[in-house]
């Protein structure tokens, strides 16, 4: 399909009344060209504007899944894990709805922050755990990352002056409730499992029924694939937290944009980097526990059973 008809006339209207500096980059940088364009004309935020959702996207185009950083009523709802190096071609900004500031290759194109309070951005914990769970592919294969639709936003998609639904958004980001502690709590309920389950097999003699170990062996089995499990989860949590600590930092033109942005990478990055402690600290050695544990069964279980198998060969001679 031809670049040009993916696009309203009005659009190419729009784009036809941008200064030529800014319309050059329309064949490079065709998805954010086209919504300076349709926001180009918009006035500036209010004096003293509070934003309710901020979104900030790096690069051209955008994931099926939404912005790279998400903020609602200032606190972090979404963090898109990336490996892009540091020198992307494009920055946008998107507050409540409306494009608010937009540059290409270095360049400011579109800067409607005048008003706009920037405010001071909470980050939660959990919020980093679900965008590691959430973006599992990025962590396990981190330079397969994979980009979908471009950011297009046109006359037709959207509303030039749209009524930010609050609710909506609200519904967008569920509450979870993820932390190192609720980590801890599974595993602790896993090992409280494994030691009833030892006591049973510490008690176990020769002459009980084999069912009674055919049971035993079933348990250990959806005990292992539990651990399993757990064990897979969290070292993908190490992964994902690395990669967000080691995740480079942007330059931007603006340096009131620059500053904020820096901030929230900065609390993003130190959040990531507690929990990764906690994690090392506290989960890692407890899965080392648990690995012993399910060990030492499985031997003593093997143990049990040919004990059994055993005694049942020499009943049978006896039999004979």
């Amino acid at each position: 399909m031809d670049e040009k008809n993916r696009f309203s006339n009005f659009d190419l209207q729009q784009v036809a009344q941008l200064p030529a500096e800014i319309a050059v980059f329309a064949e490079q940088q065709s998805t954010d060209i086209f919504n300076t364009a349709n926001f180009w004309g918009n006035p500036n935020f209010p004096e003293n504007y509070i934003p309710e959702l901020i979104e900030i996207y790096y690069g051209n185009t955008i994931r099926s899944n939404g912005s790279d950083i998400c903020i609602l009523n200032g606190q972090l709802k979404d963090y898109q894990i990336h490996n892009f190096d540091s020198n992307i071609q494009s920055i946008a900004v998107q507050i409540d709805g409306r494009w608010a500031y937009i540059e290409v290759e270095g360049r400011e194109i579109l800067n409607k922050l005048s008003g706009v309070v920037l405010p001071d951005v909470v980050v939660e914990p959990s919020t980093l755990f679900n965008s590691v769970f959430k973006d599992e592919n990025k962590v396990s294969h981190p330079r397969d990352r994979k980009i979908s639709s471009p950011r297009k936003v046109s006359s037709i998609s959207i509303n030039i002056h749209p009524e930010f639904n609050q609710v909506e958004a609200s519904q967008k980001f569920p509450e979870f409730n993820t932390s190192v502690e609720s980590w801890q709590q599974e595993l602790d309920a896993l090992e409280q499992k494994l030691q009833q389950q030892q006591k049973i097999i510490y008690a176990l003699n020769i002459q009980q029924a084999g069912e009674v170990t055919l049971n035993l062996c079933f348990d250990i089995g959806n005990m292992k694939q539990k651990f399993e499990q757990q064990k897979e989860k969290i070292e993908l949590l190490k992964q994902g937290l690395e990669i967000i600590i080691n995740c480079p930092s942007y330059t931007l033109k603006n340096s009131q944009l620059q500053n904020w942005v820096v901030s929230v990478e900065k609390k993003v990055k130190k959040t990531a980097k507690n929990s990764y402690d906690q994690t090392k600290a506290i989960l890692t050695p407890k899965i080392e526990t648990l690995k012993l544990q399910l060990e030492v069964q499985v031997k003593e279980l093997k143990t049990k059973l040919k004990q059994q198998l055993k005694k049942l060969e020499n009943g049978n001679e006896i039999t004979n």
